[in-house]
């Protein structure tokens, strides 16, 4: 049985976070959108993205900070389970 959309964990999941689009993209939605606003980062390198999450702190300590999710663009069954968990 499917989630419901109103009960999954994030409004947003923004893979590939840490290239160059993405990272313009991090700083936007850290910028510019909601502070209650439920997301994630996502993308291959665990370290990569805990430096990322850390500047979007850095551009606003008021906002729920991102979830960071590690997955392989290459695994069809972590993509589709990231999916699943995003509105």
């Amino acid at each position: 049985m499917a989630i419901s959309t109103k009960d999954r964990e994030y409004e947003i999941v923004l893979f590939g976070a840490t290239g160059y689009t993405g990272k313009l993209t991090a700083h936007h939605i850290a910028r510019n959108l909601p502070t209650n606003l439920k997301w994630a980062i996502a993308g291959r390198s665990n370290i990569k993205l805990d430096v990322l999450a850390a500047e979007l702190k850095n551009i606003s300590r008021d906002r729920l900070q991102p979830g960071i999710e590690i997955v392989d663009v290459e695994d069809k069954a972590q993509l589709t389970a990231l999916v699943a968990r995003a509105k």
